[in-house]
């Protein structure tokens, strides 16, 4: 009998270990109440969840579930929190995650070698309504200045209705719209 109950004890942890293997892990984060949005279909009240791969140097790198509104540091603290040598000047910690965002932490740069923010948004997409300067400035054709414009737009105006609004922003035209037209969302 001890040893039928040994064998289904290690059967258990081999499953669990498998299961908790980094880069594989996909595990569901809930800090509170979800926020709520109503189903067309039924009438009946939702929770919003995002799912944000985080990958790089973090402890556990896998998929995981947050309420919408959360932030990149909720994210990484979900993936165990960072490595020892990682880079935490490379992400922006307050910035609000997206569904289906990848936020990638990097090393931290050796003596000499140049920082830069390693930004990710989801699948290469910038969401023109909740992208940071820096996340801006990663568009082809997008620098400092038309991204800060972008930012003051949003403030005076808005949230931008359809990608093509940002060419009533001064600076950007067909030109510069054709080149980001496929990596921009709103």
């Amino acid at each position: 009998m001890k040893t039928i109950t040994a064998i289904i004890a290690v059967c258990i942890f081999l499953l669990f270990s498998a299961c908790n293997s980094p880069g594989d892990a996909i595990i569901e984060i809930r800090t509170s109440d979800p926020p709520l949005a109503e189903d067309p279909g039924t009438q009946e009240a939702v929770p919003v969840r995002i799912a944000v791969y985080v990958c790089g140097e973090v402890n556990s790198p896998g998929v995981y579930f947050f309420e919408d509104g959360s932030r990149i540091a909720d994210a990484i603290t979900a993936a165990g929190g960072p490595c020892a040598n990682a880079d935490l000047r490379s992400v922006n910690l307050a910035q609000r995650l997206s569904d289906g965002q990848q936020i990638v932490v990097s090393p931290i740069p050796a003596e000499g070698e140049e920082v830069s923010a390693n930004i990710s948004p989801a699948g290469g997409i910038v969401n023109l309504n909740r992208a940071s300067l820096e996340e801006l400035m990663t568009l082809p054709g997008i620098g400092e200045t038309k991204a800060g414009s972008i930012i003051r737009y949003r403030e005076e105006v808005g949230w931008i209705s359809s990608p093509d609004e940002i060419m009533n922003i001064s600076g950007i035209k067909d030109r510069i719209y054709e080149r980001i037209a496929d990596l921009i969302e709103v």
